[in-house]
């Protein structure tokens, strides 16, 4: 077998193996170039599978990876275990030392499969919940934007309480963030109810219309109604890094940019929080916004 190359068919397992394990193309070019000192254009893992059989024999092909594998898992897995399961997967013959890591791999899995039973709760990482609440005139806007990128979809009515609610996880700073959406109605008939819901809130993002004259000095007034009703401050963060607001704030102009709203504009700079404007509600960009906003929070709870 010392010159032998695999057969297409066990090319085809190998690549689906190496896919299903996480690696990507640029480790094993990484070993190309590293260990067979080759330098063809590789277009994807097939044939860059391909020209590693092609550039060494079987053996020396299945060591090197079993190598990547061991490395991949934190050295949890042997040189010889990883060797033997590539063998086995390519239904290549094991000797009685393949045999025997095999053997020993799965007296392993069963140990720790035991100690992850009865001790998975500890391996779970602490979840940090924000309430972050979506005020502004354009209900659809609002509504478009939330659907967009929360986990579960919410009715397009509002409650009679006059909120509907919704959830995003993020992964920040190794920590799972839950981010619970409030999305208030700006109508006058939950006035009174709005200001109990501002209470515990960490993250406010206004949305306005650009494309109505009406919106801006309508955002403008849940502004001055949220400051009110939370007593909203600037508070010291340490000598070098001035004033923070006690939560993070961002105005969201959605529309024309000809039609934009200066005097919003003038009133996030004066705040010195963010102010961000999309053409139309898109997904990708508030999702970087909401990140940006979390890990914002993140800092000030620290």
């Amino acid at each position: 077998m010392e010159n032998k190359e695999l057969t297409d068919a066990q090319l085809g397992i190998l690549v689906g193996f190496l896919q299903k394990h996480n690696f990507d193309k640029a480790e094993l070019s990484n070993l190309i170039l590293e260990e067979f000192k080759i330098e063809k254009p590789i277009k994807d893992m097939e044939q860059l599978v391909k020209i590693l059989n092609q550039s060494c024999n079987i053996d020396k092909l299945i060591s090197q990876i079993a190598n990547k594998l061991k490395m991949k898992y934190d050295k949890a897995i042997s040189h010889g275990q990883a060797e033997a399961i590539l063998r086995r997967v390519l239904d290549i013959k094991l000797d009685s030392t393949g045999r025997s890591q095999l053997y020993e791999l799965r007296k392993k899995i069963q140990k720790y499969k035991n100690f992850i039973t009865q001790f998975e709760e500890w391996g779970k990482l602490d979840e940090e919940v924000i309430k972050l609440i979506i005020l502004g005139s354009n209900e659809g806007q609002k509504h478009d934007l939330i659907e967009k990128i929360s986990e579960k979809k919410e009715s397009l009515s509002f409650s009679h309480i006059g909120v509907n609610f919704s959830v995003r996880h993020v992964f920040l700073e190794n920590k799972n963030i839950k981010l619970v959406l409030w999305n208030i109605s700006g109508q006058n008939e939950f006035k009174g109810t709005r200001k109990t819901m501002y209470q515990d809130s960490s993250v406010v993002i206004f949305t306005f219309d650009n494309n109505d004259p009406k919106s801006p000095e309508s955002v403008k007034n849940l502004y001055t109604e949220l400051k009110k009703a939370t007593n909203l401050k600037w508070r010291e963060k340490g000598r070098k890094n001035g004033r923070v607001l006690d939560m993070s704030l961002a105005f969201v102009g959605i529309g024309s940019k000809e039609n934009k709203s200066k005097e919003i504009e003038t009133l996030a700079n004066e705040l010195d929080v963010t102010y961000y404007e999309m053409k139309e509600t898109e997904n990708q960009k508030f999702a970087e916004l909401l990140s940006y906003l979390t890990k914002i929070t993140l800092d000030h709870l620290q």
